[in-house]
């Protein structure tokens, strides 16, 4: 194991990731500039600091500013009570639709390589051109 084997699943496991099943989104939020809202820290970021669990503690010692979580609880807020989301502990940026048994009864894994999927999204772009 690692230090940072909570933030990453195996998706060579027989489970694999919520991700591997097209069950999970990360995200943020964008300001009308399209520019990153200013969470605390940046995307992906593997730390304590990124963990909702732990907000109020850095809320008080100033390492979060009450700007930062009043916007990670907006996007909390968005995806939980209005995407029927479920959030994660450990990354304010993570987002599943289902975990679970019920997520494997319902979807299939997905086992494609970057390669392909980069196949895929040029497809898909190709598409919305022609459109």
């Amino acid at each position: 194991g690692t230090p940072m084997q909570g933030y990453v699943a195996n998706p060579n496991r027989a489970k694999g990731s919520v991700h591997n099943y097209g069950a999970a989104v990360d995200v943020t939020l964008l300001n009308q500039a399209d520019a990153k809202v200013d969470m605390g820290t940046p995307y992906d970021h593997l730390g304590l600091l990124a963990q909702p669990r732990y907000e109020q503690k850095f809320l008080k010692n100033h390492k979060l500013t009450d700007k930062q979580v009043e916007m990670r609880k907006l996007l909390r807020k968005v995806m939980v009570e209005c995407g029927s989301m479920k959030m994660i502990r450990n990354e304010w940026w993570h987002f599943d639709f289902l975990r679970g048994k019920p997520l494997r009864n319902r979807y299939k894994k997905l086992d494609i390589t970057f390669d392909e999927l980069h196949k895929i999204r040029k497809r898909i772009n190709r598409d919305e051109k022609a459109q």
